[in-house]
């Protein structure tokens, strides 16, 4: 499987985003509670938001 990087802004370290698609990736919401940022992404219009978690810096997140 090809690895795919969804998310590569520095600012979102640490915090859980919002995207719009897998094949997109565009950063629809942001946030430390995934609830609340489905919820925003839900609210901007993206019906089924894809909720990822932002490691840190030096930080390895296994899924």
């Amino acid at each position: 499987m090809k690895e795919q990087v969804l998310v590569t802004d520095q600012r979102y370290r640490g915090r859980y985003v919002a995207v719009d698609s897998f094949s997109k990736g565009k950063v629809v919401a942001s946030g430390k509670v995934p609830e609340v940022v489905a919820r925003r992404a839900e609210k901007k219009g993206v019906k089924s938001p894809v909720i990822i978690f932002v490691p840190g810096e030096n930080l390895t997140h296994i899924y």
